[in-house]
């Protein structure tokens, strides 16, 4: 064998094991980034789990949530009209908007005011998720596919596309728990501490709790999960994560 094979030989090992290492230790060298928790909407988050979800989730949850829904796009849009942060379609963002007393009222409000369209989502998903006794998964599968999916599910027929959506939050909401931890005991009252700097932490075991190849799918594609039924929840996914790199994000 020739040096300059033995060479091109070693370099390939030495590629394949970095590689190697790099996509196993993923979700510990790139947490933050696959699942930001941008500082604009933390007190947001705090303020309204605390108002309409205690004893049933936390902002971790509602970030999971918002973070499948939109990636955090503010103006995000899906092909079925649902609209800002949390995904409303018009006629169910209409009639939250009519239980909680906001009026003036229009769907695109939404898209305009990211903490109504927190304070929407906190009160729906949590109210949902009441609906069934506490059951998490059963709340994240009604605000996705409505009461409707809720019954396939019991009944054992799951509607795939529902099941997939409340597994993929709660597997993200146990990331947002090991990258950042109770961050929102750092605001008081909901209101936004803005001397507080969120510092996201990593550790080994988020190689146990976020699965390495839905993580690399989510990073570097868009999710494909999209039920359009009660209430459309189009994932974007963490394929837009590489506008956070850009200025002005």
């Amino acid at each position: 064998m020739s040096v300059r094979t033995k060479v091109t030989l070693y370099i390939a090992v030495g590629l394949v094991a970095i590689g190697s290492v790099v996509f196993i230790l993923g979700p510990v060298l790139f947490a933050s980034i696959a699942y930001p928790l941008p500082k604009q909407f933390q007190g947001s988050m705090a303020k309204w789990t605390n108002e309409y979800c205690k004893g049933v989730a936390t902002p971790n949850f509602l970030a999971a949530l918002i973070y499948t829904e939109s990636t955090w796009n503010v103006t995000a849009h899906s092909y079925a009209g649902a609209v800002g942060l949390t995904q409303f379609i018009p006629s169910t963002a209409v009639a939250v908007a009519q239980r909680l007393g906001v009026s003036p009222f229009t769907p695109s409000d939404l898209t305009s005011n990211p903490d109504l369209a927190i304070r929407f989502g906190a009160h729906y998903i949590c109210g949902r998720i009441r609906d069934y006794g506490g059951n998490v998964r059963k709340g994240l599968i009604a605000y996705n596919g409505g009461g409707g999916a809720v019954l396939a599910y019991e009944a054992g027929s799951p509607i795939g596309g529902t099941v997939a959506y409340a597994d993929k939050i709660l597997t993200i909401e146990k990331a947002y728990d090991k990258i950042y931890g109770q961050w929102w005991k750092n605001y008081i009252d909901g209101a936004n501490n803005n001397d507080f700097e969120l510092k996201p932490k990593t550790d080994l075991s988020l190689v146990i709790t976020v699965p390495i190849l839905d993580f690399w799918r989510g990073l570097l594609s868009p999710s494909t999960i999209n039920t359009d039924l009660e209430q459309d929840n189009s994932s974007s996914g963490v394929g837009s994560i590489w506008q956070f790199f850009l200025p002005g994000n």
